[in-house]
């Protein structure tokens, strides 16, 4: 009897040192911190999603099981998030996705990212360069209501300035025609 407890205990402690719980896909998705940053993204919490898209954009792009187009969408969320974080080194990243990168959608929308990141540096001249790329049929209503607002302003802006910069040369003229 005292055999057979202590076969029964050993047989109980092999299968529970073999015991192993199955992993969910959560847990075996290598893809994980994506997908999770680009919830963030959708939701606007861009300060969380960036950390997680620049560390897939520097160590672990050409690892993923994703394709190249989901690779693209990684620089290019990496990017958007720095802009908007009013990350200074996204800046020529995105002037480079938009000259090197042939997805239509995707250069108009980080144009349209680009020029707000420059209209909000007070950079008028090159947010309208900007804002003159982007086509409107890939942006959400309010981003394109806020680059319209932001478009005619920028325009308002330079004309002001012109107008006092012309007037501030005529009354030079003036003066110096006085003297």
């Amino acid at each position: 009897m005292h055999r057979i407890t202590i076969f029964i205990m050993v047989l109980l402690g092999t299968l529970l040192f073999k015991a192993q719980a199955q992993y969910t896909m959560v847990n075996n998705d290598v893809d994980a911190n994506f997908k999770l940053a680009k919830e963030y993204y959708l939701k606007e919490q861009y300060s969380l999603a960036y950390p997680i898209f620049k560390n897939l954009y520097s160590n672990g792009i050409s690892k993923s099981n994703f394709s190249t187009t989901v690779n693209i969408e990684t620089k290019f969320y990496y990017i958007t998030c720095g802009l908007r974080l009013n990350d200074a080194s996204a800046a020529p990243k995105a002037t480079e996705f938009i000259a090197l990168e042939h997805h239509e959608p995707r250069t108009q929308m980080m144009s349209f990212e680009m020029g707000e990141y420059l209209y909000r540096q007070s950079n008028y001249v090159d947010a309208l360069t900007y804002y003159n790329k982007v086509g409107i049929d890939n942006l959400s209503n309010s981003d394109v209501a806020a680059m319209k607002f932001h478009k005619a302003y920028a325009l308002f802006t330079l004309k002001q300035i012109l107008l006092c910069q012309r007037n501030q040369i005529l009354m030079r003229c003036q003066q110096h025609i006085n003297n």
